[in-house]
């Protein structure tokens, strides 16, 4: 049984963030897929599946420290 995949493979986020988006650093792509994840929308994945919001859910300093950890993917 595989499981199912439910979103991006994050293991190299911190250098695909770099690259993503021109113009954006990979700390602002990150936290802004976070904040607000149908801004950047790969094709692999549908954009009604990510219709949810995470910024009520985090305090700035919840945020603060997952985008850190996730810069750290690299």
């Amino acid at each position: 049984n595989t499981p199912s995949k439910k979103g991006p493979d994050l293991t190299r986020i911190a250098l695909t963030g770099e690259n993503r988006v021109l113009d954006m650093t990979a700390q602002e792509y990150i936290t802004t897929s976070i904040l607000i994840p149908n801004a950047h929308v790969i094709e692999a994945y549908n954009p009604t599946i990510l219709g949810y919001h995470c910024g009520p859910v985090l305090s700035v300093r919840e945020l603060d420290e997952v985008v850190g950890y996730l810069l750290t993917l690299k």
